[in-house]
């Protein structure tokens, strides 16, 4: 209320000088701008800057995440490769077992299964390598044939291990 008394009080100034009272009223505004301007500028680009500085870490997480799901991707996809190429070696090897007249290569049975279980317990966990050989909830399959108790035998083991690396695949697909 005491500018509105001031005002009063002053009328007859201000109506015998307009232009003057505008313009000292637009050049006080002026100045006060510029002098809020002036005493803001720098909190005004420290705040730029720091608004750049969160756009360019945003930047860098979404690079960083896009990289790892990529990565995570590709190195699903190396798994299933190489369980496929253990599978289909077992699957060789399976053949081997029911072969008329040559003996069970148990070497190299023993060496492909080793190399399953280090390579799942290595790419996966622990938990894979175990499950590789474990005959729990795997169907009885016989070979069929003029096979020996050993063949029969082998071939069935060489089974379970075949049969264990298709669910491994299922669940990596």
């Amino acid at each position: 209320m005491d500018l509105l008394n001031e005002l009063q009080k002053n009328w007859s100034v201000i109506t015998a000088a307009p232009w003057a009272v505008l313009s000292l009223m637009a050049l006080s505004a002026a100045a006060g701008w510029g002098g809020a301007y002036f005493l803001l500028r720098h909190q005004i680009d420290t705040l730029k800057e720091r608004l750049t500085l969160k756009d360019d870490k945003i930047t860098d997480a979404e690079k960083r995440i896009a990289s790892f799901t990529g990565t995570a991707v590709d190195k699903k996809r190396e798994i299933r490769i190489r369980l496929a190429q253990l599978l289909s070696e077992g699957e060789s090897l399976q053949s081997e077992c029911t072969a008329a007249n040559k003996d069970i290569p148990e070497d190299r049975i023993n060496l492909w299964a080793q190399n399953a279980g280090e390579y799942l317990k290595n790419s996966l966990d622990e938990s894979y390598s175990n499950r590789l050989f474990s005959d729990s909830g795997v169907p009885n399959m016989v070979a069929v044939g003029f096979l020996t108790e050993n063949q029969r035998n082998a071939w069935r083991w060489v089974y379970a291990r075949t049969f264990r690396l298709e669910q491994f695949l299922q669940e990596l697909t």
